[in-house]
């Protein structure tokens, strides 16, 4: 019974050795001569070709970002928007009235209050 552990852990090991030495072998060979190349077999990968041979500056002006007049529009849109907005602000400051006196009733509670919670005006 004690020996089957270290059996199953050396037949485990071997195992994986012997299959990774096959990867290995069979990924890549160098063929270094031309005599070898004829008797050997031999599998040629292609390329595709490439998408456009046009410059990439070119291509993106020729065919347009599809959507960029629409976002330029929207950018020129909201700037305007923005500039209205901050605008209407700067008048509405202006015109804003002085801020109104207390009530009596809380101007009596805020002189009651301990020195430490009054606010600082």
């Amino acid at each position: 019974m004690r020996w089957y552990v270290p059996v199953a852990m050396l037949v485990t090991l071997f195992a994986s050795e012997v299959h990774a030495r096959e990867d290995l072998d069979v990924t890549m060979r160098m063929v270094l001569d031309e005599r070898a190349l004829t008797e050997s077999v031999v599998r040629e990968i292609e390329l595709p070709e490439p998408a456009s041979i046009e410059q990439p500056d070119q291509a993106r002006e020729s065919r347009g970002a599809p959507g960029m007049d629409m976002a330029r529009d929207a950018r020129e849109n909201g700037r305007e928007f923005g500039q209205e907005m901050a605008e209407k602000a700067r008048e509405s400051s202006r015109e804003k009235p002085d801020r109104p006196e207390l009530p009596e009733q809380v101007q009596d509670v805020r002189d009651n209050l301990p020195e430490a919670a009054k606010p600082r005006n």
